[in-house]
């Protein structure tokens, strides 16, 4: 819930009211100042503003145009609130709603076919709140493919008419035309559906079904490693006599268990833990004592992440005199990981799926092959620790915005959270 007021902060005489936006998200309070053009004099505010009874009528007046004024630039503010995440929300893009009030575009032709508005959406989100270069390639993608669909249908995509049939249609589409996977094309449909409630916020006509085509995910063959398989690769030592001729040394493959070891107990993507440094490493105090926390921003969600440094870290942190180990390509760290897992041992047969001239292949493989860079740790932090933690103690470690959203990453289903509290309560008789 968002609250907007106004404040006269000027030590002159007459000045214009500073808006501010207030609001909570995750447990902490928020406020964000701007600029407004509701020029008031330092009498009228302090005097007459608040005042039940105002005998002037020309101070009246002026007052209920003041209010008008504050009551239109508050819902305009309020109403693009709800339409985007907390997390969006800074200076920049209030000055921008802002702007957007006191300058809208005139005479404006929304486009109203689903690729056309694809492309307007990721303009408009590039002048207000910002787009990250990630979700702006995901969503070039996803209108990319958009577009062939319609381009096979022969018969042009209007927002209209994204409705349960179409949904259906698209599905078909993915599967058979595209041989895309089924989790590819349900992240994508949710993709669409925030283009479709934007075209609605817009104004445009959208099907009365919009909200409920929802494709339910199925469930992730993502791997993980349990705490002995963690042990066998730190117990593993490398030799060069070993991989002699091959593209890697003992050193490498070291600075990788390493790497990996950090990511199965920080939680985080290797786009936020190939980054770290002693810079991230702050010290605050405990009930037991002084303690080394990491403070970063995660790169995917620009969320702040302030998290405990965990044992199993700790300790490669020592080994090292207090560094974190050197950095890695994506692409080496991949490439490597498998090794680290081949030489631990880690080979029985499981089912997953394998890159293979760049598309995932189901299939029965060495579990070694599926150790790559992508969740792997993350997904092994989630697992190992759910026993030993809270679903909000998880998540304040691995950034998800929802419970939901975390069960549904570590696989978790009603029976399993069912036998749970059925256990904390008969620890508590």
């Amino acid at each position: 819930m968002a609250t907007v007021n106004f404040l006269y902060r000027s030590k002159k005489s007459e000045a214009k009211l500073i808006l501010r936006l207030l609001f909570r998200y995750e447990g902490a309070d928020y406020v964000v100042p701007g600029n407004t053009k509701i020029s008031v004099s330092k009498e009228y505010w302090s005097k007459y503003h608040t005042s039940t009874r105002v005998s002037d009528i020309k101070i009246s007046n002026f007052k209920t145009e003041v209010n008008i004024k504050i009551n239109e630039i508050s819902n305009h503010i309020l109403n693009e609130f709800e339409n985007c995440k907390p997390i969006e929300i800074d200076k920049k893009w209030l000055a921008t709603q802002i702007d957007t009030f006191y300058n809208p575009k005139k005479n404006e032709v929304i486009p109203s076919d689903l690729v056309s508005f694809f492309d307007y959406y990721i303009l408009f989100r590039i002048n207000g709140a910002g787009m990250s270069k990630a979700l702006h390639n995901k969503n070039k993608t996803i209108r990319d493919k958009v577009k062939e669909m319609q381009s096979f249908r022969n018969k042009t995509i209007y927002i209209k008419d994204v409705n349960e049939l179409f949904m259906n249609e698209f599905i078909t589409y993915y599967k058979n035309v595209g041989n895309y996977k089924h989790n590819t094309f349900q992240r994508e449909w949710g993709f669409i559906k925030t283009v479709c409630r934007k075209a609605r916020y817009f104004g445009l006509e959208v099907s009365h079904q919009l909200d409920d085509l929802n494709i339910k995910p199925e469930p992730v063959n993502d791997i993980q490693f349990s705490y002995e398989e963690l042990e066998r690769v730190k117990d593993t030592i490398y030799s060069d006599e070993i991989f002699r001729g091959k593209n890697y040394t003992a050193k490498e493959l070291e600075i990788t268990k390493d790497w990996f070891i950090i990511s199965a107990h920080c939680g985080q993507r290797i786009s936020d833990f190939m980054k770290f440094t002693t810079e991230v490493i702050s010290i605050k105090t405990t009930s037991n004592g002084e303690k080394d926390f990491l403070e970063f921003t995660q790169k995917k969600t620009g969320k702040i992440m302030v998290i405990p440094v965990l044992a199993e870290v700790k300790k490669i942190l020592n080994k090292r005199d207090g560094n974190f180990p050197p950095k890695m390509l994506d692409q080496k760290y991949n490439e490597y990981l498998k090794v680290v897992c081949k030489q631990a041992g880690i080979d029985e047969l499981i089912f997953g799926g394998l890159m293979i001239e760049g598309r995932k292949v189901d299939g029965y493989y060495n579990k070694y092959l599926l150790a790559t860079s992508k969740n792997c740790g993350r997904r092994t932090f989630a697992t190992n620790y759910d026993k030993d933690l809270s679903p909000t103690e998880l998540r304040n470690f691995t950034g998800h915005t929802s419970e939901k959203m975390l069960l549904t990453y570590i696989n978790k289903d009603n029976d399993e959270i069912a036998i749970r509290i059925s256990e904390k309560l008969d620890k508590k008789k």
